[in-house]
């Protein structure tokens, strides 16, 4: 009976979440720890001078003071989430962004690629004073990364390695505030996928290549069809298929697809979350 009520109140909080929403992490380490002003300068920012007089925000709103262990949305876009850290004696900045698949399409919820936007947030820290670098030297630094990265978030190159930064994916626990802002971007943006009635072994090149796109990601599974499609993170752990009156109808040790039998079903794999599979 206990088991029953549990899937019966799963269910009901996965009813509202929507299946095809999900969050793309990665840290971007700052390898050189000179490009800085002053120590902690990464985690505080400071005031800046506007019309001259000491101001937290710039003259277009940014916030320049930062405070510690505090989650902020990106300027240029408030559909991209940032966490300020530091990891291995290095200042690390982590990203958080918000996306959709709708039959084997991804779609990033931001309105601007990621390159764009850490350029805009990194011109700012120099406008702000958090920087050792004259306007012109951040543009030069900020435009040779805007590459690089709009490539690693589209899965066309597994990391990101320059003499000042290293970008990979991001393996730790998502900040509360984040995890919050990630759900609320997924409950008010996304429009329901339409189904075309297409077969898993039927898709067109434009959807390989971007289900290809998954194995680079830190993202949930992703249902299409009839299959469960597993990131690399959960691959080799066991799995289980419950229908929804709590009954295990299916398990296994997840690999690269799940088919499933039902649906809609419940998949639990590993430690994560129980995934509502319609």
């Amino acid at each position: 009976m206990k088991n029953l009520l549990f899937f019966i109140s799963l269910f009901a909080a996965l009813a509202f979440a929507n299946s095809d929403c999900h969050d793309f992490a990665f840290v971007m380490t700052f390898r050189d720890s000179t490009i800085w002003l002053r120590n902690e300068m990464f985690y505080s920012g400071c005031y800046a001078v506007v019309d001259d007089t000491l101001s937290e925000t710039l003259i277009d709103g940014y916030k320049c003071v930062k405070q510690r262990d505090k989650a902020e949305k990106a300027y240029l876009d408030s559909n991209v989430f940032l966490y300020r850290q530091k990891e291995s004696g290095a200042y690390a900045l982590y990203v958080y962004m918000v996306y959709e698949i709708s039959n084997g399409e991804v779609q990033s919820l931001a309105t601007h690629n990621i390159g764009e936007i850490f350029k805009d947030e990194f011109l700012h820290w120099q406008q702000c004073g958090m920087l050792k670098l004259t306007y012109e030297g951040a543009d030069s630094l900020a435009t040779s990364l805007v590459e690089p990265l709009n490539d690693f978030f589209e899965g066309k190159i597994d990391v990101v390695l320059t003499e000042n930064f290293y970008v990979d994916m991001n393996p730790h626990k998502m900040p509360s505030q984040i995890s919050q802002w990630v759900q609320e971007t997924c409950a008010t943006e996304q429009s329901p996928p339409s189904d075309t009635g297409t077969s898993p072994n039927n898709r067109g090149p434009e959807a390989l290549e971007s289900l290809q796109w998954l194995k680079y990601s830190s993202a949930g599974v992703v249902f299409e069809n009839g299959v469960a499609h597993i990131p690399n993170y959960l691959r080799g752990e066991k799995y289980f298929v419950f229908d929804m009156n709590g009954k295990v109808v299916q398990k296994g040790v997840a690999e690269e697809s799940v088919y499933m039998l039902i649906t809609p079903a419940i998949l639990k794999i590993g430690s994560k979350k129980p995934f509502l599979l319609k």
